[in-house]
């Protein structure tokens, strides 16, 4: 996987230079990283409610999603495990999906359908159900963030703190009403940040 993430990164580079991009690497400011980060937060635990509530509903899927995860070590609580998990996969994931998948389909296709099928591939491998789902709406979101900062690094990012959250999970034993409650608070602050851009995009298209 690194060997493999290393190519990746360099045709990414190369492409960028190819296509004459001069957008950043990193082009999100200090205030979107901090939002990125609450956002971050907010999906995985979110996520774990979601998962709560489909133990209740369905438990065969929720039994193969546990059974999926634990052989493919990613609730191991060891470095390794954390390397793989935390740091690997995001970095490896948004180089494959959105860096060249997604990125080579804009060249033919208009962003809502690119971003549909890059976030169904990206669905699909996690051969899961469950994780599938999930993945496919997170594909979505990261998608979108790679147009929206022309870079997939602040998309990395975002992958790298919802994986970190979701392994600390394992950590620290959270419980659900623990889960809950940070679910709640990172929303309500998400929510907060929106109507404090909102009144300010409303508020700058005033005094224009």
């Amino acid at each position: 996987m690194l060997v493999l993430s290393i190519f990746l990164l360099l045709w990414y580079l190369l492409d960028l230079r190819g296509r004459k991009e001069t957008t950043r690497l990193y082009p999100a400011s200090l205030l979107d990283t901090g939002e990125i980060l609450v956002l971050g937060i907010f999906w995985q635990y979110a996520a774990d409610m979601i998962l709560l509530l489909l133990s209740e509903i369905c438990p065969v899927w929720y039994q193969n999603y546990m059974e999926k995860l634990s052989s493919g070590g990613m609730s191991e609580i060891t470095f390794g495990a954390f390397l793989l998990s935390v740091i690997f996969a995001p970095v490896f994931e948004e180089l494959l999906y959105r860096g060249v998948l997604f990125r080579k389909l804009m060249d033919y296709l208009p962003f809502g359908l690119c971003n549909i099928v890059q976030a169904a591939f990206f669905g699909m491998a996690h051969k899961n159900l469950i994780q599938g789902m999930i993945a496919f709406l997170l594909g979505l979101l990261l998608g979108w963030m790679a147009k929206y900062y022309r870079s997939i690094f602040p998309s990395v990012f975002l992958h790298i703190v919802i994986n970190l959250f979701g392994w600390m999970n394992y950590a620290l034993q959270l419980g659900e009403f623990q889960k809950g409650i940070i679910a709640a608070a990172s929303g309500a602050v998400i929510v907060a940040m929106c109507r404090k851009r909102i009144r300010e995009k409303k508020n700058g298209s005033e005094c224009s």
